[in-house]
């Protein structure tokens, strides 16, 4: 190629950088944008959004792409085009396919080519040619899924008004309100009325419908004589006033609120006390507690300012739920926890269904996801299920905690002595067994010896070796004593920890601060008839079995003590896997922990 030519190819390349960056750096008319909108991007707007939004009748998303208002207004997640800063726009955003939120068309992603125009057009401010634009109709039909008027108007979010009695021929049919509405109806469908029920029916259907239970032949008979006009009345009010009312019609309530006594999963362990919240209710339609004070209380009865020990009672109704005491995802467990409770509350107290918004806007009621989650946060708060007896309130009187007291040492006696009672026949029975199969008194008997030799499933530090712990002198999480807690992160090393030199002790492991945390699994084959806790503590200690406190100690012993936990265990030991876990705290002089 000759020198000339070269010259003029470069004359020719420079011309033509030269009138694209005028090109560019100038402005173009309205009529260019308008020219380029109908060249280049219309096409694309048409095969590939205008179908979904604004072509036809309904609008996905309330997004019409078919204007240039449109896109500006946008829909449900906000303005499409940000004439600011348009590289920022929603629009563009949408068709980058950047992550699974964003995807636009939804069946596939546009070619590069497709997407460089029209993040071009929406550079230059996304200019429509009004011959092309579909405005869609003036008055658009408001959502079901926003606060407006239209969902407003529903008759279910309408206030209660006293409808006026219709007015009725049969002066038999007109003394009660109630009865003018269902002869009216009837007259309506051109039915009769069926005769009147005799005074034995009448009294089985008050009987049914009040107490759940039949009139005895008595009640009957003395009812059928009564020909007093005032006679059902009374009858009535005598079954108002009976207990049984409120443990059939409390029954109904305790459907809603999902009551239960244990907390479902593989283990379903039992609800500590909830019978409590079953007897709040009772007494509560018995004694025919205003509802917005039966509400209250349930909700916010321990904030209450005249609370009572029934109020903090009636909150046991944000523990009737089911509850994961050993998760797999534990921030997942939480939240449908909590949604549990907020679906409850909702369907419960506002009959409406709340929790359908908790991954979307409802699909039919006025509840945006935000109000989901509004909603929620009044109940985030609430302290975790699972913190055994540290979430227990004390509402009983001291002289109420004697007799209880005493009544458990009477129980307990009683219990005892049926054991021994039924010794006898337990050995007559197997005498019995071993007549047909003596072996099984050998087994019997090994099975005896072996309890005898080796009864402790979990010796402490004072038999033999003592024990592997796993132990932490920080401050774990508040479920630090669940038996699902995760304590891969603790310390492990031999029972028996302390400060040597403390009276009693026999220290294997060093503890110098002024706390630790122990825990230790161990299992049983079976459930024992007694269960003995053997501690040494110095100072503080509180001992929990799968969860539950079953002891607490204060001050400090110079000896190993054996302390009788049978019943504080019976309602948590399991056959199986069970875990010990102990806090002991330590403020002055020797230190020292040890249990098995």
């Amino acid at each position: 190629m000759g020198r000339q030519a070269m010259k003029r190819r470069m004359m020719i390349i420079a011309g033509l950088w030269a009138g694209i960056y005028l090109i560019s750096a100038q402005e173009l008319s309205d009529a260019a944008k308008v020219q380029f909108f109908d060249q280049k991007v219309l096409g694309i707007l048409k095969e590939n959004c205008f179908k979904c939004h604004g072509a036809e009748k309904r609008l996905k998303g309330h997004f019409r792409v078919t204007s240039r208002k449109g896109l500006l207004e946008g829909g449900d997640i906000g303005p499409a085009i940000n004439l600011n800063e348009p590289e920022k726009s929603l629009f563009l955003e949408m068709i980058s396919y950047k992550d699974s939120d964003h995807e636009m068309p939804p069946k596939d992603k546009l070619p590069q080519d497709q997407i460089d125009i029209l993040t071009q057009w929406v550079k230059m401010g996304a200019h429509f040619n009004p011959e092309h634009e579909i405005a869609g109709e003036a008055e658009q039909v408001l959502p079901n899924t926003q606060v407006n008027d239209r969902t407003r108007a529903y008759w279910a979010y309408q206030s209660i008004k006293r409808p006026a009695i219709p007015k009725v021929t049969d002066r038999a049919w007109s003394a009660n309100a109630i009865d003018a509405f269902v002869h009216d109806r009837l007259t309506r469908a051109n039915l009769s009325p069926n005769g009147p029920a005799d005074k034995r029916q009448l009294l089985r259907r008050a009987y049914y419908d009040l107490i759940g239970l039949p009139p005895t032949p008595k009640e009957v008979q003395a009812f059928v004589s009564d020909q007093s006009p005032n006679a059902f009345e009374k009858v009535v009010d005598n079954l108002l006033a009976r207990p049984q009312y409120g443990e059939k019609w409390g029954r109904h309530w305790l459907d809603l609120v999902r009551f239960a006594e244990t907390n479902g999963y593989e283990r379903d362990s039992r609800k500590d006390l909830i019978w409590k919240y079953r007897d709040y209710i009772i007494r509560a339609f018995n004694e025919d507690k205003p509802y917005d004070r039966f509400i209250k209380e349930q909700l916010a009865g321990d904030e209450l300012p005249d609370k009572t020990g029934d109020s903090i009672t009636a909150t046991g109704f944000y523990r009737l739920g089911i509850w994961d005491d050993e998760p797999a995802d534990r921030p997942l467990a939480r939240y449908d926890y909590l949604d549990d409770i907020l679906r409850t509350a909702s369907e419960t107290f506002l009959g409406m269904t709340v929790g359908c918004a908790r991954c979307h806007d409802h699909k039919i009621d006025p509840i945006p996801q935000k109000d989901y989650y509004t909603f929620l946060s009044f109940f985030s708060d609430i302290s975790p299920h699972g913190k055994g007896a540290t979430n227990h309130v004390p509402i009983t009187d001291p002289k109420s905690k004697a007799q209880m007291e005493q009544q458990r040492a009477e129980q307990q006696k009683i219990v005892s002595q049926i054991r021994e009672q039924l010794l006898p026949f337990e050995e007559a029975l197997l005498d019995g067994f071993a007549k047909t199969n003596p072996t099984i008194l050998d087994r019997a008997e090994d099975k005896d010896q072996k309890k005898l030799t080796n009864p402790y499933a979990l010796p402490d530090a004072s038999r033999g070796k003592g024990q592997i712990w796993e132990y932490t002198t920080k401050k774990p999480g508040d479920n630090w004593f669940e038996i699902a807690y995760d304590d891969r992160d603790w310390s492990k090393d031999w029972s028996g920890f302390g400060a040597k030199g403390t009276p009693g002790s026999i220290v294997r492991t060093e503890w110098k601060t002024s706390d630790i945390w122990l825990r230790k699994d161990f299992r049983l084959v079976e459930i024992p008839g007694k269960l003995t806790l053997r501690i040494h503590h110095d100072e503080d200690a509180e001992v929990y079995l799968n969860g539950k406190q079953i002891r607490k100690f204060t001050g400090h012993v110079g000896r190993y003590v054996d302390v009788d936990i049978t019943e504080a265990s019976l309602d948590v030991l399991q056959t199986g896997r069970n875990t010990i876990a102990i806090h002991c705290k330590q403020t002055s002089g020797g230190q020292y922990i040890d249990a098995g």
